[in-house]
């Protein structure tokens, strides 16, 4: 956890105790239940809309977080890590290309100027 989740959980701890919700569970109802998944992915779907993010909801944040955590350079190991999969199940359903059409041409341009070191000047 960084320091950003834990002020996190302090708040919500800190919210709580203010309104005496005595609960095992960190989301919760308020009422001693848990808040249920359907609710959280039609709230992260409604946020995603209003803030401008197409095809919202947990999921796609997952994939979007583990794509893009790919894409910078962090092993594949630790981003299925720390989505809680094993790296084959990560790879299969939660990363696709976020890359840009810049972030391509870098690419091959890298390619082509690995390849003409390597073929004798002609």
């Amino acid at each position: 956890m960084d320091a950003q989740i834990t002020t996190l959980f302090e708040r919500i701890k800190q919210v709580q105790t203010e309104y005496k919700i005595l609960c095992e569970w960190i989301f919760t109802d308020g009422n001693s239940g848990y808040v249920h998944a359907g609710n959280i992915t039609s709230y992260m779907t409604r946020l995603c809309r209003e803030c401008g993010l197409s095809g919202g909801g947990i999921t796609k944040l997952r994939k979007t977080a583990s794509s893009d955590l790919q894409t910078s350079g962090t092993p594949k190991a630790i981003v299925a890590s720390m989505l809680g999969h094993t790296t084959e199940v990560n790879e299969k359903y939660y990363t696709y290309d976020t890359s840009n059409l810049d972030q391509k041409k870098k690419i091959i341009q890298n390619r082509n100027v690995k390849f003409k070191e390597l073929t004798p000047a002609g």
